[in-house]
């Protein structure tokens, strides 16, 4: 289940400038086309925010070596969804970010892909 379309779910700005912008999903994703569209409603609205003045005055330019947009999931997707993702990885690059999924089972924090 993807939550608010438009809302950024957690931000981290990084010290050297860059981000990681994190899409936080509590349910299993399942490999449907409603749940298709709506990652990648939510990843287009992300990476509009990555492209922002409001980005930029707070986390510097964007580039796929500073920003990540991470799918941040609490159970393992479905496997179309891992496909989806690393399709639009080089939609991520044409929005000056990397693009990632990140599976962490624990309600502790994982360290994200993108440093």
């Amino acid at each position: 289940m993807i939550d608010d379309q438009d809302t950024i779910d957690l931000l981290g700005v990084r010290k050297g400038g860059g981000a990681d912008v994190v899409i936080l999903v509590r349910e299993k994703l399942s490999g449907d086309p409603q749940t298709q569209g709506s990652l990648l409603d939510k990843i287009e609205r992300y990476f509009e925010f990555v492209n922002s003045d409001d980005f930029k005055k707070q986390c510097g330019s964007p580039s796929p070596k500073n920003t990540c947009v991470v799918v941040k999931c609490h159970v393992e997707p479905d496997p179309v969804i891992r496909e989806l993702v690393a399709k639009s990885r080089g939609w991520a690059e044409d929005n000056q970010c990397d693009l990632r999924i990140v599976v962490s089972e624990k309600s502790g924090s994982a360290p994200l892909p993108c440093d």
